[in-house]
């Protein structure tokens, strides 16, 4: 307990590990306060939780319209360390909605439905992942150097122990 207890994942590790620096949007500065102290009362509603994070994600993307999809993506680690994986899971495809062309953002899904046990649309989403990074290594005609190559053999992982789970022969390789 109390390993995973060092593991935890706050709203405020969102700047500490510098994806958004503090007074750089008082509108999201204010967002994340609500949503901490949201996360810290006695009785999580899930029933509001949606409507919270939909007003984060469309503020954060209106104040900052050039944030990367990985720094959205970091975001459900805070929800991945607290269990709360049907939370994580709306979160993860709001951000597939708003960024449908990111692999990582599609990966991050796979993980999220593979956590919530849905390992046929992990499957899908590992293979979408695949397609997207696999299509922009060609379409900018990236070299193995490129970190993207990398991110593309994982998916393939990823996708090969989904199909594995689910008693598939794995044929990602």
């Amino acid at each position: 307990m109390e390993d995973k207890m060092k593991t935890i994942y706050t709203l405020e590790s969102f700047y500490d590990q510098g994806h958004l620096k503090k007074g750089k949007s008082e509108k999201v500065d204010r967002l994340i306060v609500g949503l901490k102290e949201y996360f810290h009362k006695e009785t999580f509603k899930h029933d509001s939780f949606s409507r919270k994070w939909q007003d984060f994600l469309f503020v954060l993307i209106h104040e900052f319209p050039n944030i990367s999809d990985y720094n959205l993506s970091v975001l459900e680690t805070t929800l991945l360390s607290r269990g709360l994986t049907s939370e994580r899971l709306l979160l993860c495809r709001y951000i597939v909605e708003l960024t449908p062309q990111s692999n990582e953002s599609w990966c991050f899904l796979g993980h999220a439905y593979r956590g919530a046990r849905d390992l046929q649309r992990a499957v899908e989403c590992y293979k979408k992942a695949y397609e997207l990074a696999t299509e922009r290594i060609k379409q900018k005609n990236l070299g193995p150097n490129f970190p993207i190559h990398l991110d593309a053999s994982d998916y393939l992982r990823y996708l090969a122990e989904a199909e594995s789970e689910l008693g598939y022969d794995a044929d990602a390789f």
